[in-house]
C-alpha cells in the first residue's frame, strides 16, 4: 500500500512538473511574440533625403589630402539624413580609399550634425573627449579627436564646430588588417581636407 502511496505522489509531481514547464515555455513563446509586434517601426533615417554633405569636400580634395597615403578614392555614399529628433538633421557622407603601404581598404568619413540653434547644439557638447588644444583658423572652434577603440576600428578625427554645425572629419581604419597611417600622418591629411571644406550647412 504504501508502495502504491509511493508512485501515485511520484506520478503526481512528474505531472506538475510537465505542466510548469509547459506554462513556462508558453510565457516565454507569447513574450517574444509580444516584443515583436511592439517593436518601433518608425524610420529615424530618410534614405531619400540629403543635407547637402556630399557638397563639404570633393573627392579631388580627399585624393590631394591623402596624397602618399592613401590613393583612389570613390564615393561618397551618402547614409540618408537623420530625422528622429526634430532639433537636428544629421548626415555622413563616406569615401573609401586604399593606402598606399599595402593597398588596405580606408574610410574617410564626413559626418555633419546641424541644430536648429547654437544651444541645442552646445547641450551635445561637441568637443567630448577631443584633444585640449583647439586647432586655430577653422570654423568658429576646432580640435582633434581620437576615441578610445572599444573595437577593431581605428578612429583619427578633427572635428569643427560652425554658427549651429558641427563637421566631423575622420578616417577610419581596421587594426586587424594593420595600421598603415599613423595617427600622426591621419591628422595632418584630416587637417588639409577640413581646411578645403565648405562650411555652410544649415538646418
Amino acid at each position: 500500500m504504501k508502495n502504491r502511496k509511493s508512485i501515485y505522489i511520484a506520478v503526481g509531481i512528474i505531472l506538475l512538473l510537465v505542466v510548469i514547464a509547459g506554462a513556462i515555455v508558453f510565457l516565454v513563446k507569447s513574450n517574444i511574440k509580444s516584443s515583436q509586434q511592439s517593436a518601433d517601426p518608425s524610420q529615424i533615417v530618410d534614405k531619400n533625403k540629403h543635407i547637402g554633405v556630399a557638397g563639404v569636400v570633393t573627392k579631388g580634395a580627399v585624393d590631394k589630402s591623402f596624397e602618399g597615403l592613401a590613393k583612389d578614392a570613390s564615393g561618397p555614399k551618402q547614409s540618408g539624413t537623420l530625422v528622429a529628433d526634430a532639433n537636428l538633421e544629421g548626415e555622413t557622407a563616406r569615401y573609401t580609399l586604399k593606402t598606399t603601404k599595402n593597398n588596405k581598404t580606408v574610410y574617410v568619413d564626413v559626418n555633419v550634425l546641424a541644430y536648429v540653434n547654437k544651444e541645442e547644439l552646445d547641450k551635445t557638447k561637441p568637443f567630448a573627449g577631443t584633444s585640449k588644444e583647439s586647432i586655430p583658423g577653422l570654423g568658429d572652434e576646432a580640435r582633434y579627436f581620437t576615441p578610445r577603440r572599444t573595437s577593431a576600428d581605428v578612429q583619427t578625427a578633427v572635428i569643427v564646430v560652425k554658427d549651429a554645425t558641427s563637421y566631423k572629419f575622420s578616417l577610419t581604419q581596421n587594426y586587424n588588417d594593420g595600421i598603415d597611417i599613423t595617427e600622426t600622418a591621419a591628422k595632418k591629411a584630416l587637417l588639409e581636407l577640413a581646411k578645403q571644406a565648405k562650411f555652410t550647412i544649415k538646418k
